[in-house]
């Protein structure tokens, strides 16, 4: 383990970045500067597999105290017993679940200004010296290109209707229901150069670069899944965005129509009370509570309405445990989530894959932290680059009002390539 303090903390950590995406697979996981009480680091990055883990039976056996790196696809859940179907063609980018044992660990801490390289597979200086040696990052250019939509507007609103239908019936209260954009770029891009893209435009507190053989996820995503510090698990679910606006007056205004939206916070609170059903099942009784309902958090482009739900872990469960009992993460599902789940698969055009799955790590501390992939684009070396965009769908919902919200939430991503 090596410890040291760079002259230049942007342009070193960019040459680290564009050092590990030598590799594959690699990870590189950015709070682009976002502070909260619960994370640990800055910016953390691995590279290169000394053990890797596929299955879901297999990585719940791991120890929660090494480092881990990888991803669970929203269609993991069948690894899990859960809806093992198959209505759709089968995702043919990442695979269900991929984690890995890494060889080379680089990251700051919060609180630090000094960088830690940790390897098995070089001395911490040779690495130190081929990140310095690397050229000062260029600014990234992005191939044009349109994207053509799963559903257009009326097929969209056509749907939205009919889950409010279901609604109506009482199959459900709330279902997460998204559209896929996708695009054939005119040349190759490195997934690099997307995500400096991305994250110039949307900086985000779980922003991600992430590559597994030819596949790769660029990530700008505001959405953390779960973390779990010692024993204590939290989650902050969002549901209910609201657009920013240049003009001062009118972003003051679109925030407090947020805050105080009760279609917003309804569809935020019965995610809540999914999260707290799902903790209560893994957590000490009497430990699961809200820490804060409807906080308002600003990004560049939209402001979110985010919750914070913690609990004690029991003893003899452990963060494998947290999962099987609350994923796919309710904002992303719905309630009830056997049912939502259901009508997803049934109106949705395609498996949704890596998006509205989780990307995260476990350190040798045994503290754990994922986001919610979603504000993603994906992509391989044929060129091919792909997101989703979608919403809650609650019974106050107005079809052209989702999409639009769909349309808001997609509009950062694409711009990239316009």
């Amino acid at each position: 383990m090596s410890y040291f303090e760079p002259t230049n903390q942007s342009v070193f950590k960019d040459k680290v970045l564009n050092w590990v995406s030598r590799f594959s697979p690699f990870v590189f996981l950015d709070s682009c500067g976002y502070t909260d009480p619960y994370g640990r680091y800055e910016w953390i990055a691995a590279a290169c597999s000394a053990k890797a883990f596929d299955s879901w039976s297999d990585l719940r056996e791991q120890p929660v105290n090494q480092w881990l790196f990888g991803h669970l696809s929203y269609e993991a859940h069948r690894q899990m017993g859960v809806f093992t179907d198959v209505l759709h063609p089968q995702e043919t980018t990442f695979p269900e679940l991929h984690f890995f044992i890494p060889q080379t660990v680089i990251f700051r801490k919060r609180g630090e200004v000094g960088i830690h390289i940790h390897s098995v597979a070089q001395e911490a200086t040779t690495i130190r010296a081929q990140i310095e040696a690397l050229p000062e990052p260029e600014h990234p250019r992005l191939p044009k290109q349109r994207f053509s939509k799963a559903f257009d507007e009326g097929a969209y609103c056509a749907v939205v209707e009919l889950l409010r239908r279901h609604i109506y019936e009482g199959d459900c209260y709330e279902i997460n229901f998204c559209n896929r954009r996708e695009a054939m770029l005119p040349e190759l891009v490195v997934p690099v150069s997307v995500f400096k893209a991305l994250r110039d435009l949307s900086p985000s507190p779980f922003a991600a670069c992430y590559q597994v053989g030819m596949h790769w996820l660029v990530s700008a995503s505001p959405e953390r899944y779960l973390t779990l510090e010692n024993d204590r698990l939290v989650s902050q679910p969002i549901k209910g965005t609201a657009p920013r606006f240049a003009d001062a007056r009118a972003d003051v205004a679109s925030r407090d129509t947020l805050q105080h939206s009760a279609k917003e916070q309804a569809e935020n609170v019965m995610i809540v009370d999914l999260t707290r059903s799902d903790w209560a099942k893994v957590c000490r009784l009497g430990s699961v509570q809200v820490a804060e309902l409807f906080g308002i958090q600003a990004f560049p482009q939209v402001f979110q309405l985010v919750s914070t739900v913690s609990g004690t872990l029991l003893p003899e469960k452990t963060l494998w445990n947290a999962i099987e009992q609350s994923f796919p993460m309710g904002s992303m599902t719905g309630a009830p989530r056997q049912k939502v789940m259901d009508l997803i698969r049934h109106y949705e055009q395609q498996e949704r894959g890596l998006f509205s799955g989780t990307l995260g790590f476990v350190d040798p501390d045994g503290h754990a932290d994922f986001n919610v992939v979603i504000r993603s684009v994906w992509g391989d070396n044929s060129g091919s680059v792909a997101f989703n965009t979608g919403g809650a769908i609650t019974w106050n919902s107005t079809a052209q009002a989702e999409w639009e919200e769909c349309i808001l939430k997609g509009n950062a991503i694409e711009s990239l390539f316009r």
